[in-house]
C-alpha cells in the first residue's frame, strides 16, 4: 500500500518560511534606541585608540612580513596610510 503524500503537499511549508518568520518578529519589535552621540573630544579619544592598535598591528607585522611572502601588501599598505597622514597634516598646518 502506498503512502499518501497529500499531507506533505497540501502544507505550506516553504524554505523560506523559518527566514520569514524571523524577518516578521523582528519587523515587529520596537525599534532600538540609537547610541548617544559622542561629543568630538571622546570621538577623537577614541579615534586615538584605535588608531594606535593599528600601528602596534602594522609594527607587530613589519617584524615577521618584511622579507616575508606579503611583504608586498604591507609596504603597500604603510605607503597609502603615510600619504594620507601626511595629506592630513598638510590640510591641518601641522608641516
Amino acid at each position: 500500500m502506498a503512502r499518501s503524500t497529500s499531507k506533505a503537499k497540501s502544507s505550506n511549508f516553504s524554505p523560506r518560511t523559518p527566514a520569514a518568520a524571523v524577518d516578521a518578529f523582528r519587523r515587529a519589535l520596537p525599534p532600538s534606541k540609537p547610541a548617544r552621540q559622542l561629543a568630538p573630544h571622546e570621538r577623537l579619544a577614541a579615534l586615538d585608540q584605535r588608531a594606535m592598535a593599528i600601528v602596534a598591528e602594522l609594527q607587530e607585522f613589519s617584524t615577521t612580513e618584511r622579507a616575508g611572502e606579503n611583504c608586498l601588501q604591507l609596504t603597500g599598505i604603510l605607503t597609502r596610510l603615510s600619504a594620507a597622514l601626511n595629506r592630513l597634516a598638510l590640510e591641518n598646518g601641522l608641516r
